[in-house]
C-alpha cells in the first residue's frame, strides 16, 4: 500500500499549522487568514487591479504566490464570484462560499456564512467547510467544521485562538456524536499509525477503501472465470475414451470458449461498507495434449461500487489479456496450473463532498498457481482437494484538480478447499467449496488502514456442464460467498466451448 507517511496525516494538516503537514502547504489557522486577505490581493504593494499573480503576507510571516489558473484572468475578477479556483504556490485550490462572492464575504467580516476550500493534501483530496463570521473566526478557541464530508470540533485550550494555534498545541478533537478522537494531546505528540487511524476515521481514506473493495472483487472477477475453463479441461475423464463433445474430459486438440459473468458484490473496507455490481466477459483459445494445457484469453472486466451512504462511488475496469497453462500427471490425478494476468484500467472515483471526480488510470498485474489431487474415481462421481494462491498489483494513479496521486495497492491470497463432480449421461453437474485468507497485511500491516479485520471468506460454487452436440458444450455456474466475510459476492457465470 503506497500511502506516504508524510501523505498519512492527510487532511489532519488542515487542523494544525504543522511543519510538513498542511493542507495544499498551508494549516487552517492560514487558510482564513488567506481568505480574509484574498479581497485586498490587489491592494497589497505595487500591484494593479489588472494583475493576475500576487504576494500575500500573512500574520505569521508566512508569504504565498497566487495567481490565476489561466494566466488572463486577474485575481479581482476572480474573487468577485462565489466560487474560484487559484494557483497558490503551485497548488490548485478551490475556494466557495454562499455569501455572494468571496470578496464580499470577506468584506462583511462580521456576517456568518459557510466557506469551503478543496485541494490535495500530499496526495489525498480534501474538502474542509466550515461556518461563521471571518472577523470572529480566527480569534476563536473552538472550531466546527467539516472534513471530507465528517463532521469535527477542535477545541483549544482557554486563552488559545485559532491565530496562533500550532501543531504543538495540546487540542481535543470531538466527531459528530461527541466523542473525543484526540483528547488533550498535539497532533505532533501522536504516532504516524495513530494519524493513520484518524485519517481514516476523518473520511480522508475514503477513496482508498473503496478502490480496496474493486480490487479484491476484481481478483475473484477474473480469477474466477480463468480457473474455471482449466478446471473443464483438466479434470480426468469419465471414460478411457471420451466422446468429442465432453470438453471437460477432453483427451486433446483445439478449443475456443466465450464466458461472461454478472455479479452482485458488498463486502467492508475498515471504515465503511459497499456494494454494488461487476461485469465480465472473455474469449479464450487452449490447446491441449499429452496433459498439457495451454491457453490465452482476452476480454473486458469491470466493477461499479458505492460506498455507504453514498460518501464515494468508484467504477473502474479495463481490458484484460490472460495467458494459462496447465499439466497433469501421474494419469491425471495431480493437476498443476498457472494464469498470468495483465489489464488496463480506467474509471474515476465520485466523492460527494469533492469539487470533482479523481480520474483514474494505469494498470493491473496478476497471478494464480494452484495445485489439485484427483482422488480415485468412485462411479459417478470425481472428487478432487485444493490448494493455491493468488497475487494482484494494482499500479493506479488518480489526478484530482490537476494534481496526480499515486493509489497503487498489491492484494494476496491462499486458497484451498475441494472440488465434485457427478457426471450425467450428457453433461456433468459440478460444486466446489473454497476457503480464501488475504495475506497482505502479514507483509504490509498498513493495508489494514483500509481493510476491515475479516481477512477470509468461504466460496461455493455450483454448476452444470452439458453437450449441445458433438463439438458443442455449454456451461452455467452459480458462485456465492457464505458466512461472515468483508468481501461478499453472488455471481453468474455462462459458458460456451467448441472443440475444433
Amino acid at each position: 500500500m503506497r500511502i506516504d507517511l508524510k501523505a498519512a496525516v492527510l487532511g489532519l494538516g488542515a487542523l494544525a499549522v504543522c511543519p510538513g503537514v498542511t493542507a495544499a502547504g498551508f494549516g487552517l489557522a492560514e487558510l482564513i487568514q488567506l481568505g480574509q486577505a484574498l479581497p485586498d490581493a490587489q491592494t497589497q504593494g505595487d500591484i494593479s487591479k489588472k494583475d493576475t499573480r500576487a504576494s500575500l503576507k500573512l500574520n505569521n510571516g508566512r508569504e504565498f504566490t497566487i495567481s490565476s489558473p489561466d494566466g488572463q484572468t486577474s485575481l479581482a475578477n476572480l474573487i468577485k464570484s462565489d466560487r474560484v479556483t487559484l494557483d497558490i504556490d503551485g497548488n490548485t485550490v478551490d475556494f466557495s462560499t454562499t455569501a455572494a462572492s468571496l470578496e464580499t464575504g470577506y468584506d462583511k467580516g462580521d456576517q456568518a456564512a459557510v466557506y469551503s476550500i478543496s485541494s490535495v493534501v500530499d496526495s489525498r483530496p480534501l474538502t474542509l467547510s466550515w461556518v461563521g463570521a471571518p472577523d470572529s473566526l480566527a480569534s476563536a478557541n473552538r472550531l466546527s467544521a467539516t472534513l471530507n464530508g465528517q463532521p469535527v470540533t477542535l477545541v483549544l485550550p482557554e486563552g488559545q485562538t485559532l491565530d496562533d494555534f500550532k501543531g504543538s498545541t495540546p487540542i481535543t478533537l470531538l466527531d459528530a456524536n461527541g466523542n473525543p478522537l484526540v483528547d488533550g494531546q498535539s497532533l505532533k505528540a501522536l504516532s504516524s499509525k495513530r494519524l493513520l487511524r484518524l485519517a481514516a476515521r476523518l473520511g480522508m481514506l475514503d477513496t482508498d477503501m473503496a478502490l480496496r473493495g474493486a480490487q479484491k472483487q476484481a481478483m475473484a472477477q477474473n480469477f474466477g472465470i480463468l480457473s474455471s475453463q482449466i478446471d473443464s479441461a483438466m479434470q480426468p475423464g469419465r471414460a478411457s475414451t471420451p466422446s468429442q463433445g465432453q470438453r471437460f474430459a477432453a483427451g486433446r486438440g483445439f478449443n475456443v470458449w466465450v464466458a461472461s459473468e454478472a455479479s452482485d458484490l458488498e463486502g467492508r473496507a475498515n471504515t465503511t461498507a459497499y456494494d454494488g455490481d461487476g461485469k465480465a466477459a472473455f474469449v479464450g483459445l487452449d490447446w491441449k495434449h499429452n496433459g498439457w494445457l495451454l491457453g490465452l484469453a482476452a476480454g473486458h472486466s469491470s466493477v461499479d461500487i458505492t460506498t455507504r451512504n453514498q460518501v464515494a462511488r468508484v467504477d473502474l475496469g479495463g481490458d484484460v489479456i490472460a495467458p494459462y497453462a496447465a499439466v497433469a500427471v501421474d494419469d491425471g490425478r495431480w493437476v498443476f496450473d498457472a494464469v498470468g494476468l495483465y489489464q488496463s484500467l480506467d474509471g474515476r472515483s465520485r466523492n460527494r463532498y469533492l469539487d470533482g471526480d479523481v480520474n483514474l488510470d494505469g494498470e493491473r498485474w496478476g497471478a494464480r498457481g494452484s495445485t489439485t489431487y484427483y482422488l480415485p474415481r468412485l462411479a459417478r462421481w470425481q472428487i478432487g482437494v485444493t490448494a493455491g494462491g493468488a497475487y494482484l498489483n494494482d499500479k493506479l494513479q488518480g489526478r484530482y484538480l490537476g494534481t496526480q496521486s499515486d493509489y497503487g495497492v498489491e492484494l494476496g491470497e491462499l486458497f484451498g478447499g475441494f472440488k465434485l463432480g457427478y457426471d450425467l449421461p450428457h453433461g456433468q453437474l459440478y460444486a466446489s467449496a473454497l476457503h480464501y485468507h488475504n495475506i497482505t497485511a502479514h507483509v504490509d500491516s498498513r493495508v489494514n488502514l483500509i481493510e476491515e479485520d475479516d481477512p477470509s471468506r468461504e466460496q461455493l460454487k455450483l454448476g452444470l456442464s452439458h453437450e449441445l452436440g458433438p463439438r458443442w458444450n455449454v456451461d452455467f455456474a452459480g458462485v456465492a460467498v457464505v458466512g461472515s466475510s468483508d468481501t461478499r459476492y453472488r455471481k453468474l457465470q455462462a459458458t460456451l466451448a467448441y472443440r475444433l
